[in-house]
């Protein structure tokens, strides 16, 4: 799974391109792990990587939304988003944020997750 440093980055290296690296560093591994909607065996053992990712780096991916650089924050909307279901449960509680921009970037990892469910 991604290296701890990627989330030790996104949550607190002091220069935002780095921490954009390092979102879509961990959007890349999360995506990496296949689809949560696959059939069978394949479905379990994706949905089970998603929600190791989830647990190893979900303070950095749940930093990354509400961080202030809009960039650093589309980078980790697409780290949770490859997480799926793990994702939602990352970017829900942020429907409730105080600031506007984070509770836009909730609502498009959510409004992802729900037409790929659509989709699938």
């Amino acid at each position: 799974w991604p290296n701890a440093s990627l989330a030790a980055r996104l949550q607190d290296d002091e220069e935002w391109p780095v921490r954009v690296a390092a979102a879509e560093a961990l959007a890349a591994a999360a995506a990496g792990v296949g689809s949560a909607g696959a059939a069978g065996a394949a479905g379990v053992a994706a949905t089970s990587a998603a929600a190791e990712i989830a647990d190893a780096h979900g303070a950095a991916i749940a930093a990354g939304l509400q961080d202030e650089h809009e960039d650093v924050r589309r980078a980790a909307s697409e780290a949770a988003a490859a997480l799926g279901a793990p994702g939602a449960d990352l970017a829900a509680p942020l429907l409730t944020a105080d600031g506007p921009e984070v509770r836009a970037v909730a609502a498009r990892v959510l409004s992802r997750l729900a037409a790929r469910g659509r989709a699938e």
